[in-house]
C-alpha cells in the first residue's frame, strides 16, 4: 500500500490518500452502522470513478462485513 503496510484485509483501511492524505481518519456510515477507517493507499483508478459517474471509495474487506454483511463489495 503507497502509505505503508499491506492490504491483507486484517485492518480498517480506505483508498484514498491523494483525497485525504496518508493516515487521515474517515468515518464511514451505511444500513445504520458505522466505521472509522485510515486512508492508508491510492485509489481507486479514476477509470472506476469515471464508470461509476460519482466519487468511490476503496475500503477493506471489513468494511464491507460489517456495513454490509459481504466482505466482497468491489
Amino acid at each position: 500500500m503507497s502509505c505503508g503496510g499491506y492490504a491483507d484485509g486484517t485492518t480498517w483501511y480506505a483508498a484514498s490518500r491523494q483525497r485525504y492524505g496518508c493516515g487521515t481518519k474517515l468515518k464511514m456510515e451505511a444500513n445504520g452502522k458505522c466505521v472509522v477507517v485510515t486512508a492508508l493507499d491510492y485509489g481507486p483508478d479514476v477509470c472506476v470513478e469515471t464508470a461509476a459517474g460519482q466519487p468511490i471509495l476503496d475500503a477493506s474487506p471489513l468494511v464491507g462485513k460489517h456495513l454490509f454483511g459481504e466482505s466482497g463489495v468491489g
